[in-house]
């Protein structure tokens, strides 16, 4: 015969999974994912199976993904005049690595508001 405590847990276990208080999301190999609760930041999620406190998307938030990767950005020759007038061709190639997750989110935020 069944104990109440072990049908409590369970019918808590289906309450929490049905109303969507629990959510599972998963990031994947190579990102970052920061997680907030209304505007405001929690932590940072490494790749992996992560889960968050939400009723139905209202408190916790996962958000974006944020490369961890080196990324390269390649830009397109420009012809450029120097002060002796002689005609020159730039052109560049920049590899990046997000190191601090905090700093890339805000300072990108901040930059897009201005």
């Amino acid at each position: 015969m069944r104990k109440p405590e072990e049908d409590n847990k369970l019918a808590i276990l289906l309450t929490t999974l049905t109303l969507g208080i629990l959510r599972l999301y998963s990031v994947i190999q190579g990102y970052w994912r920061s997680v907030t609760a209304f505007g405001k930041f929690i932590r940072v999620s490494e790749p992996g199976l992560w889960h968050c406190i939400t009723l139905w998307g209202f408190y916790q938030k996962p958000g974006n993904l944020i490369p961890a990767m080196e990324q390269v950005r390649d830009y397109e020759d420009e012809m450029i005049f120097t002060k002796d007038g002689v005609e020159c061709s730039i052109d560049a190639v920049v590899f990046f690595r997000i190191e601090d997750v905090l700093k890339a989110i805000f300072t990108f935020r901040t930059m897009m508001s201005q």
